[in-house]
């Protein structure tokens, strides 16, 4: 049963990355997987409120569910974190043109987490996404009052 009071995230990811960001969220935040980009589509509802896609999402088409996600009126504002979650750092010429293409189809960030984990160690990655995210999702909650 899921956790209303946590954010929901939608995770559009290989199966062997399930782990490692289950690990890296913790119990923070509400977890929705889908490894294909119709299961994805199919989990989207009125709870989620945000997507992580993993660059290597069902045989790399996290561009395809970014555009799809983006050119569908009820889901465009959904805030989308692109990320790279295994492998080697990107050569700074691939990384700018990921970056780039993310920026063009409207993402919120991209993330290459192998480069934040050697940049500033895996507690410190892992804490950087989770303020990431929880910058996102945050929703302003009614004064007191109201």
């Amino acid at each position: 049963m899921m956790d209303k009071t946590k954010p929901k995230l939608l995770l559009a990811i290989r199966p062997k990355a399930v782990t490692r960001l289950s690990n890296v969220l913790g119990d923070e935040f509400s977890l929705v997987f889908c490894h294909t980009v119709d299961d994805a589509l199919g989990k989207l509802d009125e709870d989620i409120d945000a997507i992580i896609c993993g660059t290597n999402f069902d045989e790399s088409r996290m561009f395809e569910l970014l555009r799809r996600v983006k050119d569908n009126r009820a889901t465009r504002d959904l805030p989308v974190i692109c990320m790279k979650v295994f492998g080697g750092v990107l050569h700074e010429g691939s990384y700018a043109g990921v970056e780039k293409a993310v920026e063009l189809l409207q993402a919120s960030a991209y993330v290459d987490f192998t480069r934040w984990r050697l940049e500033l160690g895996k507690a410190q990655a892992a804490e950087q996404l989770r303020v990431l995210i929880r910058g996102l999702t945050c929703k302003t909650s009614p004064s007191p009052g109201m």
